[in-house]
Parts: C-alpha cells; sequence; structure tokens
C-alpha cells in the first residue's frame, strides 16, 4: 500500500482548487487505517466521499478448499456475498456506510446488482461504456449508455426503471466510437470485434498488442490523466458535450500517484507532469462552468436536464463525476 502516500499531495491538490473527490476502497485499505491520515484533512472537511472497491482477491474469507480468483465472474454466489458483507462492513465501521460502488477490474453482474441494493447503494460506477473485457473473462459493456442512467436487476447494459432508493449508473466518462452495436452487422462479428478492438491497451507491448493498435480505426478515449495529455484530455472533453454528455467524469488509480508503482509513473518527472495535467484540466473543466460534486452528490442532484440558467457540475478526482445543476 505504499502508493497510498500519493493521496495526500492529491488531495491538497484538489482541495486549492475546489475539487470534490471520490475514493474507491478496498478491504485491505479500510483496515488499515493509512487512508485516514492521508486524506484527514478532507475526511474532516467532509469535502470528499468514500466508496467501495470490491476485488475479491483482498477481502476475506479466503476458504482454502477454493482456488484463489480476483475475478467476480467467477466467485461462487455464497463466497460473493460473504466477501462483500465483509468488505461493507469494514468500511461502514471507519467512515459510515458507502453509497457509492465500483468493482474491481470493472466486473459486473446481476448478483452484485443484488446486493447494491440489498446494502442500500445510490451509485454504481463499473460499467465502462463501449468497452469489452470478454477477452479478460469479464463482462461487455459494448452497448452500455454513455450518460448516467437506472440500473436494473440483470443486465447492466440496460437501463432499469427509475425509483427513488434505486441504483444509479454513473460511468466513467469514455468517447467510444461504438461501431459494434451497428445493426447491420452481424452480433457474432460484432461482439468479436468489439471484443478485441475496444480494450484498453496503454500499458502493453506485444506483437499482437501492436497489430491490434493499427487495425483498430479510433481507440476508445477515456478521461484519465495518467495515460492522456492535456490537449487528449481537453478534446474529449469538448467531444463528450458536442454528444451530449452530462457530466465529466475522471479517474485514477492509486498507484498512478506514486512513482514506481504504474507504467504511467516511473519517476518523480512522470509524477509532476501528471498533477500538471489533472490541475489544468480542472482549471479547464472549471472555466467551462462545470461544478465540482462527489458521486453520491450527482445521484442527489436534479435532474440531469439542465434547467434554464443553469451551470453543469463537474466532478471529484479519484472517482468523481458531475452534472447539470441549478445556479
Amino acid at each position: 500500500m505504499e502508493n497510498l502516500l500519493g493521496l495526500s499531495e492529491l488531495g491538497n491538490r484538489l482541495r486549492a482548487l475546489g475539487i470534490r473527490s471520490t475514493y474507491f476502497i478496498t478491504h485491505s485499505v479500510a483496515v488499515s487505517g493509512r487512508l485516514e491520515s492521508m486524506l484527514e484533512t478532507d475526511l474532516t472537511a467532509k469535502s470528499c466521499e468514500v466508496g467501495t472497491h470490491f476485488h475479491p482477491g483482498d477481502t476475506p474469507p479466503f476458504p482454502n478448499s477454493m482456488p484463489s480468483s480476483d475475478n467476480i465472474i467467477r466467485i461462487p454466489t455464497f463466497l460473493l456475498e460473504e466477501k462483500f458483507a465483509n468488505l461493507h462492513a469494514a468500511i461502514s465501521s471507519r467512515f459510515g456506510a458507502p453509497k457509492s460502488y465500483r468493482s474491481g477490474a470493472w466486473a459486473i453482474d446481476s448478483r452484485i446488482l443484488a446486493l447494491l441494493a440489498r446494502y442500500r447503494y445510490r451509485v454504481d460506477s463499473s460499467v465502462t461504456p463501449g468497452i469489452s473485457w470478454r477477452v479478460n473473462g469479464r463482462p461487455s459493456y459494448l452497448t452500455a449508455p454513455m450518460h448516467a442512467y437506472s440500473l436494473g436487476s440483470e443486465d447492466p447494459n440496460i437501463p432499469g426503471i427509475k425509483t427513488k432508493d434505486g441504483v444509479m449508473e454513473i460511468p466513467v466518462s469514455i468517447l467510444s466510437p461504438r461501431k459494434w452495436d451497428d445493426t447491420k452487422m452481424s452480433r457474432v462479428i460484432g461482439k468479436i470485434a468489439g471484443s478485441v478492438l475496444t480494450m484498453p491497451l496503454a500499458a502493453r507491448d506485444s506483437v499482437a498488442v501492436r497489430t491490434i493498435r493499427a487495425l483498430r480505426p479510433s481507440p476508445p478515449q477515456w478521461l484519465r490523466p495518467a495515460f492522456m495529455q492535456t490537449s487528449e484530455l481537453e478534446r474529449t472533453a469538448l467531444q463528450l458535450e458536442k454528444e451530449g454528455a452530462e457530466y465529466l467524469h475522471v479517474m485514477c488509480h492509486s498507484n498512478d500517484l506514486w512513482p514506481g508503482a504504474s507504467p504511467y509513473c516511473r519517476n518523480r518527472d512522470d509524477l509532476k507532469s501528471l498533477y500538471t495535467r489533472i490541475e489544468t484540466f480542472f482549471r479547464f473543466a472549471l472555466a467551462r462552468g462545470y461544478q465540482p460534486v462527489t458521486l453520491f452528490e450527482y445521484a442527489q442532484a436534479s435532474t440531469p436536464i439542465p434547467p434554464e440558467g443553469g451551470r453543469r457540475a463537474m466532478s471529484p478526482f479519484a472517482s468523481g463525476t458531475a452534472r447539470w445543476l441549478p445556479r
């Protein structure tokens, strides 16, 4: 957990800009007590939100009779439920009952949807619109909406009926070509092409990966400062606006904030450059009228249709989001 040391610097920089963040944490982080020391000022001032980040391989129990796996899809239901309950309890005991959730490795299924409803979560952020993870044995979100929507109880790609206490899906902001849900294309061909051509490849390098990079016409663009230049972040945000995006949801992993812990942050110079991109992009978004909110604040906000005279709201960093809010 050495990379958690980077959260103090992150918190200081975001606080100076007025950015409100959502931090998704695992079981080992929750029980360590280290998050409290890294974000003491923000937690005391309630200027950030702590949410649940479920990695089964990090969450007890660990039965000897069962093979280890960190893929939610491969965990038996009885064990999945026990692990989820332990993680929820660990976070609740230190920070209060969490309202926002994200699965490790972006894997969510009907069992997780049922658990979110059972434990009264209001937000999920596990869906990556226009991206398939089937090559890695995880779900496909090729047809999921790019905007916030109410989750159903079976398929996270399909919006459900909006209810007062239901779970809202707030996807990370991803600009995707969305070619693979074209009705003119064979379903089989579309699924295969989408699974191969949409998966993130920024940290990988091999003959196969270089071939895929050369073949795909336009890779999905995430609002992730760790591997996008400032101009790319701004260009993606503007294009998302043109396509009707109601928010800008920026994300980062904590290991991107510590030299040597991520392929995107190899040394102090990389870290300095990352913070420059983060701060420059947030100033750009603030100048365009975006207002920082946490994920739960987004879910509590008014209708996503902007009221007359309203302004957009932008999210916090480590997993924030934004939306239209009244002036």
